[in-house]
C-alpha cells in the first residue's frame, strides 16, 4: 500500500513531521461518516468535537452535491448540443480513479481534441423527463421496476460502481447521440472483469461502437495508448455519421430532437 512505501526502510513521515492518517470511511453512508472521521482525527486535532466533525462532513457532502448537479447539467447540455447539431459524443465508463491523468492517461481528453464531446458515466443526467424518455416504456410495461433497474441485464448486484457501469451502458445503447463507449479498466480488477462482456454486448447490440483499454496504470506505455486513441478517432471519423443515422432510425427510446432539446449553451 501507499504507506508501506514511505516506512519500509525508515519512517519518512516522522522525519518530515507528518502524521499519516488513513481511516476506513464509508462514504456511501453519510450518517456513519462523522463517527468514523471523529474517531480518526480526535487525537490528531486536539479539542476536535463531534459537532465540528459533523458540520465539516455535512459541508463536504453539500459541496459534492453541488458539483455533481453541475456536472449532470453539463452532460445534459452536451446531449442537447449533439442532438441539435447531429453530432456524436463519447461516453466513458470507468472508475473514479481513471480521471487521474497518471492512471487514465487522459484518453478522454485526447479524443475530445478530435471534436467529440465527452460524457462520464458517473455524471449522466438524471432528470425525470429524460429518464422517462429513455426507460419509461419499459417501466410501464413491467420489464423493469424503475429507470435505474438493471435486473433485466445484470441480476448479480454486488458493487455500486459495477451497477453504475451497467446502467450507463443501457443509457448509451438507447441514446442515439452517444455513438461510442470507451471502457477503462485497471489492474485486472476482479469486480470489473465479469462486466466486460455484458457491457460490450449491451452497447454493441444497439449499433454503438465499443472500445476498451485494459490494464491501465501509470506504467502503461504512453505511445501504445496514443496509437490506440488515434485509431479510435479515425474509426469514428469514418463511421460516426452512419452510426448516428442508424441509431436515430431505430431510436427505440423515442428520443427525438423535440423530446430532448431545450434552449441552452453549446459545449
Amino acid at each position: 500500500n501507499i504507506k508501506a512505501g514511505f516506512i519500509k526502510e525508515r519512517d519518512l513521515f516522522a522525519e518530515a513531521g507528518v502524521r499519516y492518517v488513513s481511516p476506513l470511511v464509508s462514504l456511501g453512508d453519510p450518517r456513519l461518516v462523522p463517527k468514523q472521521m471523529h474517531a480518526a482525527f480526535k487525537d490528531v486535532f486536539q479539542g476536535l468535537t463531534w459537532a465540528e466533525t459533523r458540520e465539516a462532513v455535512e459541508a463536504g457532502y453539500r459541496t459534492l452535491a453541488v458539483f455533481d448537479d453541475a456536472m449532470r447539467a453539463r452532460s445534459r447540455q452536451v446531449l442537447e448540443w449533439c442532438a441539435r447539431h447531429d453530432r456524436t459524443c463519447i461516453l466513458v465508463l470507468a472508475r473514479p480513479y481513471h480521471m487521474d491523468p497518471g492512471i487514465g492517461h487522459e484518453i478522454e481528453a485526447d479524443l475530445q481534441v478530435f471534436g467529440y464531446p465527452i460524457l462520464w458515466g458517473q455524471y449522466l443526467p438524471l432528470d425525470d423527463g429524460l429518464l422517462d424518455a429513455i426507460f419509461g416504456e419499459d417501466v410501464r410495461e413491467g420489464v423493469i421496476r424503475s429507470a435505474f433497474d438493471i435486473s433485466d441485464v445484470w441480476p448479480s448486484s454486488f458493487s455500486a460502481n459495477t451497477n453504475e457501469v451497467i446502467w450507463a451502458a443501457k443509457v448509451a445503447a438507447r441514446v442515439p447521440w452517444i455513438g461510442c463507449v470507451i471502457r477503462l479498466v485497471s489492474y485486472e480488477c476482479g469486480m470489473d472483469q465479469p462486466t466486460l462482456t455484458p457491457v460490450q454486448e449491451i452497447v454493441e447490440r444497439s449499433g454503438t461502437l465499443f472500445f476498451s483499454f485494459q490494464e491501465l496504470d501509470s506504467t502503461k506505455p504512453e505511445g501504445s495508448v496514443k496509437i490506440r486513441t488515434e485509431t479510435i478517432a479515425h474509426y469514428l471519423a469514418e463511421t460516426a455519421e452512419r452510426l448516428l443515422r442508424n441509431k436515430l432510425a431505430w431510436d427505440g427510446a423515442g428520443l427525438q430532437l423535440d423530446r430532448l432539446t431545450r434552449s441552452g449553451p453549446s459545449p
